[in-house]
């Protein structure tokens, strides 16, 4: 009996070591595992606080292009306007112009003609550049 007793004993000693050397092999890998979590926890909140930066600087620079397409727009207008009064201005200039060749020549035939071009162009630029743009 004391036989079988120490037998025993030994093959008890032997599968408490071998299950405390399994117990040590998985603190071993949850301990990795663990640490792996961890840096992966951290590279994701790196990406995601770099997601929240681009998010930001996409946003802004949508807001900045909105404000120069804005700007873009109101300065187009404030340039047609004044293209506008410079047109009227020259068309003004030919038919004052043309008075007062037609009041040192009136008997000139071809003034009835230069006034149709003279209209002719004001119709023409009151298309391409409307007043109320």
């Amino acid at each position: 009996r004391a036989e079988t007793a120490s037998a025993q004993n030994e093959l008890l000693a032997e599968a408490l070591t071998r299950a405390q050397q399994a117990q040590a092999a998985q603190i071993s890998q949850n301990t990795i595992l663990k640490d792996r979590i961890t840096e992966l926890e951290s590279l994701q909140a790196v990406l995601d606080e770099s997601l929240a930066e681009s998010h930001q600087e996409l946003e802004e620079t949508q807001r900045e292009k909105r404000n120069l397409a804005t700007e873009l727009d109101r300065r187009r207008q404030m340039d047609q306007k004044i293209a506008q009064k410079d047109v009227g201005r020259v068309v003004e200039d030919l038919r004052r112009v043309l008075l007062k060749a037609q009041a040192h020549a009136p008997d000139m035939t071809f003034w009835r003609e230069i006034q149709d071009s003279v209209d002719l162009l004001d119709q023409k630029l009151a298309r391409e550049l409307p007043l109320d743009a």
